[in-house]
């Protein structure tokens, strides 16, 4: 899951090739709909969490508190080793055009 997260996080790539030519490749999560000329309504982003108490920095309260917006995929590193007091973060994956609730 990491490897995946990773992957859609970082958003574009650049591949060259042995000619010199330099390509742009862009992951994109996997839709059944996909359609090749249309933009992807698929996106990535991270929820941050100011001034939250220490009692909530647990991976489930964190998740819990951020699962109004989407189907959640991780904590930052900062987050899991609490090296940064004033904000957490979580990456979520879900619809770009569905309004939150």
């Amino acid at each position: 899951m990491e490897d995946y997260t990773n992957m859609i996080l970082k958003g574009a790539y650049y591949i060259t090739c042995k000619e010199g030519y330099s390509y742009l490749m862009r992951t994109l999560i996997y839709d059944t709909n996909f359609k090749e000329e249309e933009e992807t309504t698929k996106a990535m982003a991270w929820i941050s969490f100011s001034k939250l108490l220490p009692t909530f920095y647990g991976k489930e309260s964190l998740f819990s508190l951020a699962s109004v917006v989407g189907s959640l995929l991780q904590l930052d590193q900062a987050t899991i080793n609490q090296t940064r007091p004033s904000c957490t973060r979580v990456s979520y994956g879900g619809s770009a055009c569905k309004p939150t609730k």
